[in-house]
C-alpha cells in the first residue's frame, strides 16, 4: 500500500510539472534598442530573435509600460512573473530577486498578438535594472495540451540600452512639460468660462426690490417732462 502511494505521488508530480523552459535572449552582437517618438508617445523597442520584441512605452497622460510580445499566436498564459536578473555571464548566488505581477494585454487589432506587461512602479524598476546592466526576465507558463505546461523565459538585454535611453528620457520630459502646460491652460480656460457665466447670471438675476426702486426714480422725470 505504501509503495502504491509513493508511485501515485511520483506520477502526480511528474504529470503536472512544467516542461523544460524555452529561453529567448538577444546575443551580444544582436542586442540593441531603437528609439521612436510621435504625437503623444515616446518608445524604446528591443528585438528578441526567434521570439518577438520588448518595448518601453510612455504615452501622454498614461502610465509607463514595459512589455514583451511574441510574434506568433500561442496557447493561453496561465501564470507569469517578471524579475530583474544578473547578466547571463554573471553567476550570482545571491537571494532570489523580487518578482513583479505581470498583466496580459489582449490586442484590439486582430493583426497583433497579446502582450505581457507591467505598469508604473514596476516599469520604472525595470528601467533602473537595465541602466544597472541587469536583464529583466519574464517567466511564464502556458497550457500545451495533454495537461502539460510549457515554461518560457524571455530575457530583455541591457546591451546598448543607456545610449537609446537618453533620447527616450528627453522625449519623456518634454512630453510631460507639454501635458502640464495643456492641463494648466485647460484649468485657466474653465475658470475663465466659469467666471464669465457667474457674472452673466448676476446681471440677469437683479432683485425685484431693486427693479421697483429704479421704476420709482423714473416717475418724477416723466411728470416733469409732461409739464
Amino acid at each position: 500500500m505504501r509503495y502504491a502511494q509513493i508511485v501515485i505521488v511520483f506520477l502526480l508530480v511528474h504529470y503536472f510539472q512544467p516542461a523544460a523552459a524555452d529561453s529567448y535572449l538577444a546575443s551580444l552582437h544582436e542586442a540593441g534598442w531603437q528609439f521612436d517618438q510621435g504625437q503623444g508617445f515616446c518608445r524604446l523597442k528591443h528585438h528578441i530573435p526567434l521570439y518577438g520584441s520588448a518595448e518601453i512605452l510612455q504615452q501622454a497622460g498614461e502610465a509607463l509600460q514595459f512589455s514583451v510580445m511574441e510574434n506568433r499566436p500561442k496557447p493561453l498564459v496561465l501564470r507569469a512573473s517578471l524579475a530583474a536578473r544578473p547578466a547571463p555571464w554573471i553567476h550570482d548566488s545571491a537571494a532570489m530577486p523580487y518578482e513583479y505581477q505581470v498583466y496580459l494585454d489582449h490586442p484590439d487589432d486582430h493583426l497583433e498578438f497579446g502582450r505581457l506587461l507591467v505598469y508604473e512602479e514596476a516599469a520604472e524598476a525595470m528601467i533602473d535594472a537595465l541602466l544597472q546592466g541587469q536583464y529583466p526576465t519574464f517567466t511564464y507558463v502556458r497550457s500545451s495540451g495533454n495537461n502539460f505546461t510549457e515554461e518560457t523565459q524571455v530575457a530583455v538585454s541591457s546591451i546598448k540600452f543607456a545610449e537609446a535611453y537618453q533620447q527616450f528620457v528627453s522625449c519623456r520630459n518634454t512630453m510631460a512639460v507639454k501635458v502640464s502646460e495643456q492641463a494648466g491652460a485647460t484649468v485657466a480656460r474653465l475658470q475663465k468660462a466659469h467666471a464669465k457665466t457667474k457674472a452673466a447670471a448676476n446681471n440677469t438675476k437683479k432683485p425685484n426690490r431693486q427693479i421697483a426702486q429704479d421704476a420709482d426714480r423714473e416717475k418724477p422725470r416723466a411728470a416733469k417732462k409732461s409739464g
